[in-house]
């Protein structure tokens, strides 16, 4: 997780339970009735650990005290002990529990309110989002702000508050968008290139035709020697002049109707 920015005065690190240079409370003033002595410690030791830079300790410290007692306070202090160390989400996760837990009576709650406000003000400004992208095809080449290519796994990116422009590449075509990023928050983005793959129709592959082709002059030679032969067969023999009907005068027929049938096929061909 990116670290947040420190730049914050002291006067607003934590609030305090006991009197300091810090501009802390008397413990008097912080309700004695809700804060345990043992509280109280754990508190004063957390403000100390913070002031030495050793935010680890201070969560471990604050978090012992909310298991003798959830109080707002506590709450306020240990989200801001994980906000110096950088653990964005826990922080917030803190200042909002600390606007729902049992309030001390001093600092009162509007104070409280009004100094986390400030405190998630930070958060916004200083810690990271998250950017999912949803591309298709997956195999798209994703470019980030121009940045890329890489790879539109679908999985959260990490991304600092602000606006991205967002381009997928798919073979030769392209696809754009552009989303906001907010801190703490998953912004989400769709690069889709399936509708103009769709619209890309590719003519159909040619398949040559297995038959072979009878040149048309061959079905016209045919022809005519079939319908030569018809003519012979219909005046040389004894048998188609005796005006008799007999098997063999059909037989012109048949040659006359297939002659024909090939000089049709082959003045087809020729045109």
């Amino acid at each position: 997780m990116t670290a947040v920015r420190t730049a914050v005065t002291i006067v607003t690190s934590v609030f305090v339970l006991s009197i300091s240079t810090l501009g802390a409370i008397p413990a008097a003033e912080a309700g004695e009735k809700d804060v345990t002595d043992r509280q109280q410690q754990l508190n004063d030791r957390g403000v100390e650990a913070i002031e030495d830079g050793d935010y680890d300790k201070a969560v471990e410290l604050y978090e012992s005290s909310l298991e003798l007692g959830q109080l707002n306070i506590i709450h306020a202090n240990l989200g801001r002990a994980h906000q110096l160390a950088g653990n964005c989400e826990q922080a917030d996760k803190h200042f909002a529990r600390a606007l729902d837990a049992p309030a001390v009576d001093a600092p009162p709650p509007e104070v409280i309110e009004s100094t986390l406000d400030d405190y998630r003000n930070e958060l916004q400004q200083d810690c990271p989002g998250f950017l999912k992208i949803d591309c298709s095809p997956e195999e798209l080449d994703l470019f980030i702000d121009g940045d890329g290519p890489e790879t539109c796994s679908g999985d959260r990116r990490e991304k600092m508050p602000g606006d991205y422009d967002l381009r997928g590449e798919y073979d030769d075509h392209s696809v754009e968008t552009s989303v906001t990023v907010n801190a703490l928050t998953t912004a989400r983005a769709e690069l889709q290139l399936d509708d103009k793959l769709d619209d890309t129709v590719e003519p159909p592959p040619t398949v040559d035709d297995p038959s072979p082709t009878v040149p048309a002059w061959t079905w016209l030679a045919a022809s005519g020697v079939a319908i030569t032969g018809g003519v012979l067969l219909d005046t040389v023999p004894q048998q188609a002049r005796n005006y008799e009907v007999n098997a063999i005068n059909f037989v012109p027929v048949g040659l006359y109707a297939a002659g024909a049938t090939m000089a049709f096929i082959g003045i087809r061909g020729m045109f």
